[in-house]
């Protein structure tokens, strides 16, 4: 997959932008502030209905200005052509999605068409931050693969809001429908254990990538491994979905009393762990600095090489602002890497790594 053109209109600091891209390597240069990484924004965007930035829809338009337009026009590895276009307004407020002129009405099918791997510094969070973190990046992959996980994942979303809301309103006495948290609790085990089989079996299909790009990466010796940890109390989680429904629900059931008094589910994937180790030990707690760099680059490797084989399509790669993050090693191996790989959308301030490496 790669992308031949794309235009920004009222688009973060983009008034009006059109660029037409190399189908290698895409370098933007400049200051901070001028908007490199808002280009690579409005290229996540066109991917995945959403950015990788923090700012919402709202916050993404142009200071002044009600609505923005993103338009790309693709290229499969086939060489069959596509256009995407993406509009937001906020005056009425809504966002709308048309493929090759045809209006797509959800996300979820847009989701996957156009696959991509994002790798900037606030992604470091995967290996060093928050249980959500984890869950985010296995989200994120796996969705852009299957559209019944990213279903199951949204369905699941629903029923939990609904449920906590519930036990919120029972905590503070606003409710005494107790018998209503039942009803919400077979949606609640069915969607979730959907979600925690396809996890558990993602984690199995990923390992070999994962291993493989950081056994390229260095030469340390290191083993590295990443577990599953479901939020359901399974030390070894069943393959099959009928034993792992009956078992969130005996934890519903055995837990009811402490969700009444906390007020929110305290079992399901929203619970989930994923744990990173380093010749067994915690990465968070033990790795170095450069061997969670490490450890991240390689996750992204092994994501490019996954979405690749499930998608049958080489993804789209966005590095933002990564160079300035790394070290020489480690960034001589992400330029050997890219070279003829795919198509690449990098940002940075400073040109020296790329005059080292690139001709």
């Amino acid at each position: 997959m790669r992308v031949k053109s794309v235009r920004l209109k009222n688009f973060r600091n983009h008034r009006s932008t059109n660029i037409k891209f190399s189908e290698n390597i895409n370098i933007f240069f400049g200051k901070n502030g001028q908007g490199k990484t808002n280009i690579l924004d409005g290229l996540t965007y066109l991917c995945l209905t959403k950015g990788f930035l923090s700012a919402s829809d709202a916050g993404s338009v142009l200071f002044g200005e009600s609505e923005f337009e993103l338009e790309a026009e693709f290229c499969s590895d086939l060489n069959v052509t596509s256009r995407a276009k993406l509009s937001y307004s906020s005056k009425p407020k809504g966002k709308n999605l048309l493929h090759n002129e045809m209006k797509i009405d959800k996300a979820i099918s847009f989701v996957g068409l156009y696959p991509v791997v994002i790798l900037a510094p606030q992604y470091y969070s995967i290996v060093n931050g928050l249980p959500q973190d984890r869950r985010k990046f296995i989200d994120l992959v796996v969705s852009q693969s299957s559209k019944a996980y990213l279903k199951d994942v949204i369905e699941y979303r629903k029923v939990l809001r609904q449920r906590n809301k519930l036990l919120m309103d029972i905590k503070t006495q606003k409710s005494s429908d107790f018998e209503s948290i039942e009803y919400w609790n077979l949606p609640l085990a069915k969607y979730g254990s959907q979600v925690i089989l396809k996890r558990n079996a993602f984690i199995k299909e990923f390992t070999p990538f994962f291993e493989k790009a950081y056994s390229e990466i260095t030469t340390a010796g290191e083993l590295p491994s990443i577990h599953y940890m479901p939020g359901i109390g399974l030390k070894d989680l069943p393959g099959d979905l009928e034993s792992i429904q009956n078992a969130f629900l005996n934890d519903l059931n055995n837990c009811a009393r402490d969700e009444f008094r906390r007020g929110n589910t305290l079992v399901g994937p929203h619970k989930d762990e994923i744990e990173f180790k380093i010749n067994g030990h915690d990465v968070r707690q033990f790795a170095s600095q450069g061997q969670q760099k490490t450890f991240l680059v390689a996750l992204k490797v092994g994501e490019f090489f996954y979405l690749k084989e499930k998608c049958a399509e080489k993804p789209l790669l966005v590095l933002d602002d990564l160079f300035s993050e790394l070290d020489k090693e480690r960034s001589r191996f992400l330029l050997d890497f890219l070279k003829d790989k795919c198509q690449v959308f990098i940002s940075s301030t400073n040109s020296e790594i790329f005059d080292q490496f690139l001709e």
